[in-house]
């Protein structure tokens, strides 16, 4: 997000190994950066370079992946990237908007739990734990 409007996504799609070898992941990720597409629905934000920068910026969203990853890796999972990933993500207490497969829920972000889930408290106080969805900002009120 920049300035409440998107300028990027995230798509992880998982599936286990055989033989509980673990799991896979393939992530995708998409940068708005020179411009940002129409008819979204929703506020978006590009970077505003040039598209000749695309190589530069996604070389460097390489280099901080690996860098992450290798956090990871370290054996502590996503415990050892909350603290970093919760100083960059929603405030605690935003209303925020969850969609996946045409349904919506409306809460307010409560945090993120172990393996990152997205914990989402609901107008009734239920705190949901939210593993997949669109999420963006809802307006207040």
């Amino acid at each position: 997000m920049l300035g409440g409007a998107k300028i990027a996504g995230i798509l992880i799609e998982s599936a286990a190994l055989p033989k509980k070898a673990g799991l896979a992941a393939a992530i995708g990720i998409g940068i708005n950066v020179a411009s940002a597409p129409a008819d979204t629905g929703r506020p978006v934000a590009a970077l505003g370079l040039s598209p000749d920068a695309r190589t530069a910026v996604f070389d460097e969203l390489a280099r901080a992946f690996v860098t992450w990853l290798g956090r990871w890796d370290e054996g502590s999972g996503f415990a050892g990237l909350l603290d970093a990933w919760l100083a960059r993500a929603h405030v605690i207490g935003e209303p925020l908007n969850v969609s996946l497969n045409g349904s919506s829920i409306r809460g307010r972000f409560h945090g993120l739990d172990e393996s990152g889930a997205l914990q989402l408290r609901t107008d009734t106080g239920v705190v949901i734990t939210v593993n997949a969805g669109d999420i963006t900002p809802a307006p207040q009120g």
